[in-house]
């Protein structure tokens, strides 16, 4: 299931986080779920970097847990700063089904690009964007891997936030810019101000 997860919810308040050793676990019960994990699948790998997850092997892993940060996963725009790395949704998606594949009876495999939500909620536009051609990526990469005559495909949304385009713009206006506008026949204007209104910016 390759989606943000929680990583501070898996270790005890005495266990220290190992990207953020100021951070600790918050579990009271004092259980590790991660150790648990491990000693409960064999042939199993749990991953919290992106160096351990490149270095996994699908043909020796048959099980594998991948928990990148104490909260959520980093904005994919934002991924290639983190110090420890992480891996993107597309490359989770990848060994996912590279794993999962050598089971002969099929395999059912969930992918969530769950930061499209989050940045639609903060108003973040272009990390909704930038996550969502991350999502498509994810697609694709499942496809090239798989056999459309023997395994389905569905992709869907479980909620939608409304993305609203004010203003009117010109054809190949930047949207994650200001809008500019046309002239009395239809041509982009050359700066941000309108015939009519040349004190007025027309951005939105």
């Amino acid at each position: 299931h390759p989606c943000p997860t929680r990583r501070s919810s898996d270790r005890p308040r005495s266990i220290s986080d190992p990207e953020y050793p100021d951070r600790t676990g918050e579990r009271d019960d004092g259980r590790y779920l991660a150790e648990e994990w491990l000693q409960k699948y064999p042939s199993s790998a749990y991953v919290w970097n992106k160096a351990r997850f490149d270095a996994v092997a699908p043909d020796n892993t048959k099980h594998l847990l991948g928990l990148f940060e104490p909260s959520h996963m980093k904005y994919e725009y934002d991924r290639p700063g983190d110090a420890a790395g992480e891996p993107s949704l597309s490359e989770m998606t990848s060994k996912a089904i590279d794993i999962l594949a050598r089971n002969k009876k099929g395999f059912f495999l969930m992918v969530e690009g769950g930061r499209i939500d989050h940045a639609s909620h903060t108003g973040n536009a272009f990390r909704a964007l930038t996550e969502a051609i991350e999502f498509s990526n994810a697609v694709r990469t499942a496809m090239e891997k798989i056999d459309p005559e023997e395994t389905l495909v569905i992709v869907t949304a479980d909620h939608s936030h409304v993305f609203t385009m004010a203003g009117y713009p010109t054809r190949g206006n930047d949207i994650l810019g200001k809008v500019i506008g046309n002239d009395s026949r239809g041509e982009p204007l050359t700066d941000y101000r309108s015939e009519e209104h040349t004190s007025e910016l027309q951005s939105h």
